[in-house]
C-alpha cells in the first residue's frame, strides 16, 4: 500500500467518525455517509475499477469518471441543502408570524 492510499483511507475513516460523533442524523444518511466512505476507500485500493468503469461509460481516464462523480454529488448535495434552507425559511416565517400574533394579542388585551 502506498503513502498516498493509506492517508485517503485514513480520511475516509476519520470523517466517518467525525461525522458519527458530531451530527445526529437519520440512519439513511448514516448509511450514505458508510456506503461512500467505503466506494472512495475501494476506489483508493482498487483503482483498476474506476479505469474499468471509466472505459464503460465512455470517459477517458478513472480519474475523471471519479471527478464527474463527484460533480454530480456535489450539484446533488448543493441542490439538498437549498431545499432544506428554503424549508427552514419557511418555518422560521411561520413562527414569526405567529409570535408577532400572539404579541399583538396580548397588547390589544391589556
Amino acid at each position: 500500500m502506498r503513502i498516498i492510499q493509506f492517508l485517503l483511507i485514513l480520511i475516509f475513516a476519520l470523517t466517518v467518525i467525525a461525522y458519527f460523533r458530531r451530527w445526529r442524523s437519520r440512519l439513511r444518511d448514516r448509511a450514505l455517509v458508510i456506503v461512500f466512505a467505503l466506494a472512495g476507500s475501494a476506489f483508493v485500493l482498487f483503482p483498476g475499477v474506476t479505469a474499468r468503469l471509466a472505459a464503460l461509460t465512455g470517459v477517458g481516464r478513472g480519474v475523471d469518471f471519479v471527478i464527474y462523480l463527484a460533480m454530480a454529488g456535489l450539484a446533488f448535495f448543493c441542490f439538498l441543502l437549498y431545499a432544506q434552507q428554503r424549508e427552514t425559511d419557511r418555518k422560521l416565517t411561520e413562527l414569526t408570524r405567529v409570535i408577532a400574533l400572539t404579541t399583538a394579542q396580548e397588547r390589544v388585551k391589556s
